[in-house]
């Protein structure tokens, strides 16, 4: 016979005497014997159609026994209610009970089975837990004496790590939780490697990295996830109103405010020495002191991995830019002009160059005939709609200009 009209019921369970159930809500019901309030509704009363226990609707699983009944709820709790003689209920009592209790205050529970007069279940960590009678040992833990709260099964243990996922070249400590000390650790793949006393653990290479904890006969696995870091570009100076870097080894100008670029979004500035820097907005201010300083970049992605970069050099009095007669020095780098005389071509050679720059070409009465952009490596300038006689080659920087006479023949 049909039991009712609902037509969203989801589970079922049935006892000696008696029978659960729930619906899509996650509401649960029960009908039948009531002897010791196993239908859960605060009463004794047999009832012969669903009544409703509580007014919860977050149970999760469902499992009938002799005259008791044991249940999980979505947020991981179990709970239990009906005869209780043998500790069946879990509570910590030999009390029946009629309405729902919660056996314990723990969260991970995963599934549940009452039989006769006890009751198994496991946890989300994979151990196994039981209570009730245990005359011929039941429950399982090596004794017959009944448990009227749940006691494990075995000793199989947890792994905690203090964090799921990692950065390639950090370290984490992965942790025991199940009391059995001096078990050894140790990896089983490339991805990292871990001291076997401490569990100190340490990122070698992307990807799911995996632990083993050994104590005795027992094995207990466990995946961390070692992430990528982050890769942070060469960082360039920016175009100013002067170069800020000259001289050997990295040196700064003093008393000049320029910005850095060729750095991804969101990262943080930092400085240390003789020189300061806008965290987000990479601004650089040098001031009369000479000494050592830094600039670093430091940037996180999405899986929180970091990287950085650093531009290490000192604070000092910048030098004066002119002209040799043969070549110009800027920067320590050589700007050289050649052939000269020409004919047709002639060839820029630029092996240090910071910011932007211009070529300008004049004749002897200082009326500008070419004019085009200056780049690291080789400039070329065609010269040959020249008229023959002598013009003035003016290089342009953001440190100033030169000039150097040239031939056309």
């Amino acid at each position: 016979v049909q039991i009712g009209t609902a037509t969203n019921w989801v589970s079922i369970s049935a006892g000696h005497l008696h029978s659960i159930a729930t619906q899509t809500n996650g509401s649960v019901w029960a009908w039948g014997n009531n002897s010791y309030g196993q239908l859960g509704d605060g009463t004794t009363t047999y009832k012969n159609s669903p009544v409703q226990i509580g007014i919860a609707t977050n149970w999760a699983s469902i499992s009938a026994g002799y005259y008791h009944n044991i249940a999980t709820q979505t947020n991981g709790s179990v709970w239990a209610w009906g005869y209780n003689d043998y500790g069946q209920l879990g509570d910590g009592t030999n009390t029946n009970r009629t309405s729902p209790v919660q056996i314990g205050t723990a969260t991970n529970w995963l599934s549940i089975s009452a039989d006769y007069i006890y009751s198994i279940a496991t946890q989300t960590n994979g151990s196994l837990w039981a209570w009730g009678y245990n005359g011929e040992g039941e429950l399982g833990d090596g004794t017959t004496t009944d448990k009227n709260s749940p006691v494990q099964i075995g000793s199989c243990f947890v792994i905690v790590p203090n964090a799921t996922a990692f950065c390639k070249g950090t370290q984490t400590t992965l942790t025991d939780t199940s009391a059995v000390a001096g078990g050894v650790w140790s990896s089983l793949n490339n991805r990292a490697s871990i001291n076997a006393t401490t569990g100190v653990a340490t990122a070698n290479n992307a990807g799911a990295a995996v632990f083993q904890y050994t104590k005795g006969a027992i094995k207990n696995k466990y995946y961390v996830t070692v992430n990528s870091n982050t890769v942070v570009p060469s960082i360039a100076y920016a175009v100013g109103t002067v170069n800020p870097q000259y001289g050997v080894g990295g040196s700064f100008c003093a008393n000049k405010t320029f910005t850095v670029v060729g750095t991804p979004s969101s990262g943080v500035w930092s400085n240390t020495g003789v020189i300061s820097v806008g965290a987000s907005s990479g601004v650089v201010t040098t001031g009369s002191i000479a000494g050592a300083a830094s600039l670093t970049y430091t940037y996180t992605n999405a899986n929180g991995c970091s990287n950085s970069r650093t531009i290490a050099g000192t604070v000092a009095a910048c030098a004066a830019r002119g002209v040799n007669n043969g070549q110009l020095t800027m920067d320590n780098g050589q700007f050289t002009m050649y052939p000269n005389p020409a004919k047709s071509f002639i060839s820029l050679s630029v092996n240090s160059l910071m910011g932007a720059g211009s070529i300008i070409v004049t004749d002897l009465y200082g009326k500008q005939v070419k004019a085009q952009s200056l780049s690291m490596g080789t400039n070329t300038i065609d010269v040959s709609s020249f008229a023959k006689g002598i013009y003035f080659v003016t290089m342009i920087t953001n440190e100033g200009k030169t000039t150097k006479k040239l031939v056309v023949e």
